[in-house]
Order: C-alpha cells, then sequence, then structure tokens
C-alpha cells in the first residue's frame, strides 16, 4: 500500500477539488466519523443575548474606566484580539456578550467589569447546573471568574476560567461549559448570576446562551469514538475506543457499553472506573476488531446504564473503510462545509501548543466554511503546525485543479508591531 500525504501548509483553506482523466483507488483513510447524538438538557432558564442585553441583565463598570461588556455580532477588533474568529455559539448570530481588552489599548489601566444576569428562580430545584458557551483568551495577569449569590450582597465564587492558563493561551471556539451551582443556587427563588472579567491589556472573553437545568439523577453518555482507522488492507486489527461522562448527579463505578457492526450482535463489556458528575474517561473495547472483507462497516456504540434516565445521548456512531475505494475523474471536492466529510484531513501540532486546525464561519470565499490553521503565537517560540491530506493507493497521477489557500502570517509583539503577510495559492499540482 502507497500512503501519500499532501502537505498543506496555509492557514485558511478555501476549498479543494481533485481531477483526473484515469480512475484512481482513493481509500479514505482515517474516516472515523462520529456521529453524537448530541444531548440537549431541558432548561429552566435560557438568555442568548438576542439584541443585547435581556430581562434585566446588567454590566457594571467596577474599575470606572468605562470599559465594559459590550453585545457584539461580529467578535473583537482589537489590534491582536481581531485576529481570532468571533465566538461560534448555537446563537452567535443574534449576538453575544463580550469583553475585548485588547480593544481598549496599554492605558495603564486595569479593566475589571462584571456581567450580571437577572434574578432567576431556582425554588424546587434541588440540583441544578449551569451551562454556557465561551471563548476566552488567557494573557498574564488577567482573570475570568464566575460568581452566584441567593442574596445580591453575599457571592461564592463558582470557578475561575483563567485559573492554569498560560500566556496567550486560550479556550476552543466554542468551549461548551457545565458546572455545579447546587450549593447556592438549589431550592433558591432570588439567584444571580454575574461573569467577572479583570485585566491589563489582555484579550477577550466572549460568552453566549447562558442556561440552567436540573440534571438526571442517572444519566451516563457518549462523547467521541477514536481509534477504528479506516486501511487499505483487510485482517488490519485495530482498538475501539470511546470517550464518555457522567451527566447526572449519581456517581457509578462500572459503565456497561455495548456495540453493533453493521446492525449484528450485541457485544457488551463492562467498564469499571468511578465517576463522579461531570467526570470524563476513555475507554477500549477488547480484543480489538479486524475485517477480513472490503468494505463499509458502520460501528454504532451505546451504553448500558441500569436506571438511565437520558437515552438521548446514549449512542455514538462511526464509520469506516475496509480496502480501496474506487474513485473516478472529479469526484473528490472538499468544501469544508458542515455536511462535508472532512476526517481525512489530520493536523500536526509540532509545536506542542495545543492550537489545531477549525473551521470557522468568517472567511469562508463560498459558502459559510474554511479551514483554518490558528496560530496562538509567542514572542518566545515558533509556531509549527502541519495540516495532512491522507490519499492511500494513489496509481495514477494526482492533479488538484482547484485550491484556494490564504496564508496569514502573524506577529504581535506588545506594544507596537503587527505584521502581516498574504500569500495565495490558486493552483497546485501533485504528479
Amino acid at each position: 500500500m502507497k500512503i501519500t500525504k499532501l502537505l498543506i501548509f496555509s492557514i485558511f483553506i478555501f476549498y479543494i477539488k481533485f481531477s483526473e482523466a484515469q480512475p484512481l483507488d482513493f481509500d479514505k483513510s482515517n474516516t472515523c466519523n462520529s456521529v453524537f447524538e448530541k444531548y440537549t438538557p431541558t432548561t429552566f432558564y435560557t438568555e442568548d443575548f438576542q439584541n443585547g442585553l435581556n430581562n434585566g441583565w446588567q454590566v457594571f463598570d467596577s474599575a470606572g474606566f468605562n470599559e465594559n461588556w459590550q453585545y457584539t455580532t461580529v467578535g473583537p477588533a482589537g489590534t491582536g484580539s481581531s485576529l481570532y474568529d468571533k465566538l461560534q455559539s448555537p446563537s452567535a448570530s443574534n449576538g453575544f456578550m463580550m469583553i475585548d481588552d485588547d480593544a481598549y489599548g496599554n492605558n495603564n489601566t486595569t479593566t475589571v467589569t462584571a456581567l450580571m444576569s437577572n434574578v432567576i428562580d431556582c425554588s424546587g430545584k434541588n440540583k441544578v447546573r449551569l451551562r454556557f458557551y465561551h471563548y476566552y483568551k488567557h494573557y498574564t495577569g488577567c482573570e475570568a471568574r464566575i460568581y452566584a449569590s441567593n442574596n445580591q450582597s453575599s457571592w461564592q465564587l463558582i470557578q475561575t476560567l483563567s485559573a492554569g492558563m498560560q500566556s496567550l493561551q486560550n479556550t476552543t471556539n466554542p468551549n461548551e461549559y457545565e458546572i455545579d451551582i447546587s450549593g447556592v443556587a438549589a431550592n433558591q427563588s432570588t439567584v444571580n448570576l454575574l461573569f467577572v472579567y479583570k485585566g491589563n491589556w489582555g484579550y477577550f472573553w466572549e460568552i453566549d446562551d447562558v442556561s440552567l437545568y436540573e440534571p438526571d439523577q442517572i444519566d451516563a453518555a457518549l462523547i467521541s469514538v477514536n481509534g477504528m482507522q479506516s486501511t487499505c488492507a483487510t485482517n488490519t486489527a485495530d482498538t475501539l475506543q470511546f470517550e464518555a461522562t457522567n451527566l447526572g448527579y449519581q456517581s457509578f463505578s462500572v459503565l456497561p457499553v455495548g456495540y453493533t457492526i453493521n446492525g449484528g450482535a450485541i457485544q457488551t463489556q463492562n467498564f469499571s472506573q468511578l465517576m463522579s458528575q461531570l467526570q470524563k474517561g476513555s475507554f477500549s473495547f477488547s480484543p480489538a476488531l479486524a475485517f477480513a472483507t472490503a468494505g463499509k462497516y458502520e460501528i454504532k456504540i451505546f451504553t448500558q446504564l441500569a436506571g438511565d434516565q437520558n437515552n438521548s445521548n446514549d449512542t455514538l456512531t462511526t464509520t469506516i473503510y475496509v480496502g480501496p475505494v474506487d474513485i473516478k475523474a472529479n469526484s473528490y471536492f472538499a468544501g469544508f462545509e458542515p455536511n462535508e466529510d472532512v476526517s481525512n484531513w489530520k493536523t500536526e501540532d509540532t509545536d506542542g501548543d495545543g492550537i489545531t486546525c477549525d473551521f470557522p464561519v468568517s472567511y469562508a470565499r463560498t459558502g459559510i466554511r474554511c479551514l483554518r490553521m490558528p496560530w496562538a503565537y509567542n514572542l518566545d517560540t515558533i509556531a509549527e503546525n502541519w495540516i495532512f491530506l491522507i490519499v492511500s493507493n494513489l496509481n495514477k497521477a494526482l492533479l488538484i485543479t482547484h485550491l484556494f489557500i490564504i496564508v496569514l502570517l502573524t506577529i504581535h509583539l506588545k506594544p507596537t508591531t503587527l505584521v502581516y503577510l498574504f500569500v495565495i495559492v490558486k493552483a497546485v499540482s501533485v504528479l
């Protein structure tokens, strides 16, 4: 088997199209297409900041420098913060709240601004969880904190989201965050939430889709599937792996999980690990799986925890291919849209900064999405991130007829210098 890696060195890739005069064998290598039947909890409170502050939400300028949380639909605009995409929350199109500290510049002031919710009635709720989407980039000395109160006079620190983050490190976009606030909110009729940012010429914090819900007592959920890569060869052993979490508030120590292959017999295995609420774990089935016949295989994994009160998050499906797949001329196109399979595009985080490719909706040449490799620039390190398209069994010359790329290199030297370099590549041939 011949495996060809096409090295794509760009930051932004709009779309790519293959064509050739003769058929070629194209193995959909690494197409581990996880389909997570995503769980959306039944909330008793939600705020999506449509058109701004609603229902009694308020902003407080605690430092008095008029550097505050603001409503936006476009994201940060500071010299450095503008290089980052806007928050990709479910309702981002109707706006979200943001503190763009970088936009205020180096004015030798410390920004302290608080975003406070309206009064929320949690009466009759024995357990309360806070859930929201956010995007935060950290800078030395900055803090992003969450507080809650049931009397507006004493505030309990729920979490310091910036704790443990390195300077210039940022969360994923979006970062879906959940935390239990029962200690201050359960069975209380006057609950307020407070999101407090403190910093001096930091970056940004964006927040949207804040909600409260009462979790089930017993609720195991699958998050992702790993392993089980597509392959050109039959009888190649691979390990079926998955990640699970406990969304219930009752702990469990044994998680039974089953799987089927192409709708066949159920195979079940018990995994022993103590999992408290919101704890995650990674697990591997044993023995490894191998397929003697070429073809497409759909593997469905599902939890079987006794008493599970929510079955909407129990199942996950992945599809792999064994043996070559014959692809005719003009049959492979990648526009990186939400309905496309992009799992054969792989990244290598060579510099180890944790920054990998994403699919922003702000830079697409056509459609709504493109492939981007962001760089968390650091004055002391050189960014090195690679993007590969994995192609197997290329027995003919391959021509990439449409490859639109923009390379964006940035140097952000606080407080004076910002340098951009754009390179556009329109066509690449691989023979």
